[in-house]
């Protein structure tokens, strides 16, 4: 009778002889025998298996990988025996997704290596974990958008809106495009960020000027390192009077009014916009895009 008790020779895995005590004798007869103990038994103490888990919930600005930087601070793993616990080492790991809106966790791979042991704990009465898992966050990389100034002459298409950027990673590109705001007389218009969007990016966008030109600007030149390029007044030019048709060099033209910008041509000539019309010699009539009833007079005025 009694109740019989086994005690193992160690408290490490493994196969263990097991001493066995505790057993008692009973009854009227129980003094005629000798309990002996029986040797040669033995059992096994089978490992424990501990699982890791990622507990910090690490994060990282997007840089159009899936990779995660963690610490030993980053996981959680509990033996559950006083005394005994391990310190995982591995600063690798891989999120679900690259991308902002969709990485919320993170996985790193385990190999013996990755594990420290603490006090008095014994790695081989565990089975360690393979894999730990957890929750993770990408957050969006600050960039800079700068729109592109451009222009167009009057009464013609839009250009494709452009734009430099800086700080996307390597093959992204932003969707949306830019606009500008609504208005097609001679002037200057703000380009905006209109829809331009990727959710990996927070933008910050500098606005770019849109210039509308009135027709007669477009025949005025100016010969800078020997390349043609537009120009508006005030600025020293040539006037292309065959482009316009002209066909002539004009000289002595002076201004409407001394008060507006004056562009000095550099035969001397003066040629000047002022309310959309244009000042001529004397006895000369040219009608010119968007500049109607121009009639020159004895004394050069223009009506």
């Amino acid at each position: 009778s009694g109740t019989a008790a086994g005690t193992f020779a160690s408290k490490n895995a493994g196969l263990q002889n097991v001493t066995v005590s505790g057993l008692t004798l009973a009854g009227t007869d129980a003094d005629n025998y000798n309990i002996v103990e029986q040797t040669g038994l033995s059992a096994t103490i089978i490992r424990k298996s501990l699982t890791a888990a990622i507990s910090s919930d690490p994060s990282k600005t997007y840089d159009g990988t899936n990779g995660a930087i963690l610490t030993s601070n980053s996981y959680r793993i509990d033996t559950g025996i006083s005394g005994e616990n391990f310190t995982i080492n591995q600063t690798t790991g891989t999120y679900n997704s690259k991308d902002v809106l969709s990485a919320n966790s993170v996985m790193v791979s385990l190999t013996s290596g990755d594990f420290t042991v603490n006090g008095s704990t014994l790695a081989s009465n565990y089975v360690l974990p393979t894999t730990a898992i957890g929750m993770g966050t990408i957050t969006p990389k600050d960039i800079t958008v700068i729109a592109d100034s451009l222009s167009k002459v009057y009464a013609t298409l839009d250009p494709v809106l452009t734009y430099r950027e800086t700080g996307l990673a390597s093959d992204d590109t932003l969707g949306g495009t830019l606009r500008r705001v609504l208005g097609e007389t001679s002037g200057d218009y703000e380009i905006l960020e209109g829809t331009l969007i990727n959710p990996n990016y927070v933008i910050a966008f500098t606005k770019g000027v849109f210039t509308v030109r009135s027709d007669i600007q477009n025949y005025i030149t100016t010969i800078v390192n020997n390349h043609s390029i537009d120009v508006e007044p005030p600025i020293t030019a040539t006037i292309d009077t065959a482009a316009i048709g002209l066909g002539i060099q004009q000289t002595n033209i002076s201004a409407v009014n001394t008060n507006i910008p004056v562009i000095s041509l550099n035969n001397n000539q003066v040629f000047t916009i002022s309310n959309g019309g244009v000042r001529l010699p004397a006895g000369l009539t040219q009608d010119l895009p968007l500049v109607q009833n121009i009639n020159a007079t004895n004394n050069g005025d223009k009506n």
